[in-house]
């Protein structure tokens, strides 16, 4: 395995803390305590970040918020946007014909990141929306991806992530050993559940998009359809529709 570099992961910790804060930002207090690092380390990444445009002064007094220059990197095309265009017709039509939200994730690293969400009303959700993110084995569409990843992929995951399982505000708590169970059923009934885990008598299920062409040959992507939804039949029926609409659009990731 590649070694990390400790002051990138710190700057990068500190850009996903920031994206989490919004436009109120953080303190560096705040920001040294989340990343558990002194202040003055974090001080110098927050000063190198700064240079770069990536991070700029908060509204209040020795706050820090996100800077311009990762709005200009979220403009630029990406895979990403590609994937989006193609499979946006499929959430509409889930959402149309089975009247549930609809979310698209994607692998991003130990995280899925939720790309879009599509619903008719408000809805609560893990990720807060499109932006938000979650470990990798919480939540149905995170869940379909990681049971879809190689299996020695799979395991470093769920072994990266187990303290992040078990640290997961749930109704059923969360492990490393649940998550591989739950990847199990995922890989044997063709979609992931996580039906009553998260909030009371409410869950979804996911589905990995097919690939076009070899599996890893791109990013993993998965759409989770989410609502009051009861009853084994009643999710294999759901499942049954995600994967008729997919083949019926020629979608594939």
């Amino acid at each position: 395995m590649a070694q990390i570099s400790a002051n990138a992961a710190r700057a990068a910790d500190i850009l996903l803390l920031l994206g989490e804060a919004g436009t109120a930002g953080l303190g560096l207090k705040a920001l040294s305590e989340r990343v558990g690092e002194p202040r003055s380390t974090v001080h110098r990444s927050l000063a190198a970040l700064s240079t770069r445009g990536f991070v700029e002064p908060g509204a209040r007094h020795g706050s820090y918020r996100l800077g311009p220059a990762i709005h200009g990197l979220a403009l630029r095309r990406t895979t990403l946007d590609e994937k989006l265009e193609l499979v946006r017709p499929a959430l509409y039509a889930i959402v149309a014909d089975t009247g549930y939200a609809t979310f698209l994730m994607v692998e991003a690293g130990l995280d899925a990141l939720c790309l879009e969400l599509v619903s008719n009303a408000p809805i609560r959700s893990l990720t807060g929306g499109a932006g938000g993110r979650v470990p990798l084995g919480i939540a149905a569409g995170s869940l379909a991806i990681l049971a879809d990843m190689p299996s020695e992929s799979r395991r470093a995951v769920i072994r990266d992530n187990s303290a992040r399982y078990a640290a997961y505000p749930a109704l059923r708590p969360m492990s490393a050993e649940i998550v591989s169970r739950m990847v199990e059923d995922t890989r044997a009934n063709g979609y992931s559940c996580d039906f009553g885990c998260f909030f009371p008598n409410e869950g979804g299920i996911g589905m990995a998009i097919p690939a076009a062409g070899p599996r890893r040959s791109g990013l993993s992507v998965a759409v989770s359809v989410y609502g009051e939804i009861s009853g084994i039949d009643a999710l294999a029926k759901v499942a049954a529709r995600v994967s008729t609409i997919f083949a019926d659009l020629g979608i594939r990731a």
